[in-house]
């Protein structure tokens, strides 16, 4: 349980990677990531940034899953891994909900 914790807070400690789960938390099925999730404007360091550090961070925490050949993410199917996102999700919502 305390692993989650740690990856769920390391998760969170980037506003584009809690703008991914805010997304995919909200959203039922496949969310396309050639239109950002993050709300960035697809400018080429934040696609190569996205691509590159934060789906793999949360595809690796197993928070979303993530398919490279689609480009596409969904959330996660782990029970324990979304309760425990849901549970952060006032959390979340607001820090999202400020930009």
């Amino acid at each position: 349980m305390e692993a989650i914790q740690n990856q769920l807070f390391d998760a969170l400690s980037d506003e584009r990677r809690r703008r991914i789960l805010y997304v995919c938390l909200r959203r039922e099925g496949p969310i396309n990531i050639d239109s950002p999730p993050d709300g960035v404007d697809d400018q080429y360091d934040a696609a190569v940034e996205r691509r590159h550090v934060h789906l793999p961070k949360l595809a690796e925490y197993e928070f979303i899953e993530w398919h490279r050949q689609a480009s596409t993410v969904t959330r996660a199917p782990d029970s324990r891994r979304s309760n425990r996102c849901c549970d952060w999700w006032p959390t979340i919502e607001s820090s999202c909900r400020r930009r």
